[in-house]
């Protein structure tokens, strides 16, 4: 293959998701759209509450196709998955999806992963004994030290959203 039709070739299969002849195309918003059709696909909750097409007899995650096409995730066997920023299942705007790691889910379902704290992202730490402070945004892990008490380490977690920009959690 000649350099510039490896290039054509990336920059197709960048734009469009390709599903056993089927173009889609995938908006910002996660809108699905038939490109031969011009129409848009029809999307349905499955049983979590995630939104999905079916696209040639294939089931497909809308938020999928959304952060593989503008985040970059590509489903390739690892446990990563993508997440809802604001919790809400129907919303696949790119600036609500994340992707992360399966060890963090629970704290993107409003809790924290071992439930030791009243606040989001604080948990205590059994060897160290005091109160941790993590925060994970857009993939990368922010892990702010220890704390002696779950209020401090709560104030530094806001402080580090404040400056990241996260305002809806």
């Amino acid at each position: 293959m000649a350099t510039t039709d490896l290039a054509r070739h990336i920059v197709r299969h960048f734009l469009y998701i390709c599903v056993m002849k089927y173009e889609i195309d995938v908006s910002q918003e996660g809108v699905v759209t038939n490109l031969s059709t011009g129409r848009t696909v029809a999307q349905r909750k499955n049983i979590r509450g995630d939104l999905q097409v079916d696209i040639s007899g294939t089931t497909r995650m809308v938020k999928e196709l959304v952060a593989g096409k503008y985040l970059g995730f590509k489903k390739n066997g690892k446990k990563v998955l993508v997440y809802h920023i604001d919790g809400d299942k129907s919303n696949c705007r790119v600036g609500n999806l994340t992707i992360d790691s399966n060890r963090c889910t629970s704290t993107y379902k409003g809790k924290d992963m071992f439930n030791t704290s009243k606040y989001r992202g604080v948990s205590w730490d059994l060897r160290k004994n005091k109160f941790r402070a993590i925060l994970t945004h857009k993939g990368t892990r922010y892990d702010l030290r220890y704390f002696d008490t779950e209020e401090l380490a709560h104030e530094a977690l806001e402080k580090k959203r404040k400056k990241l920009g996260i305002f809806a959690l």
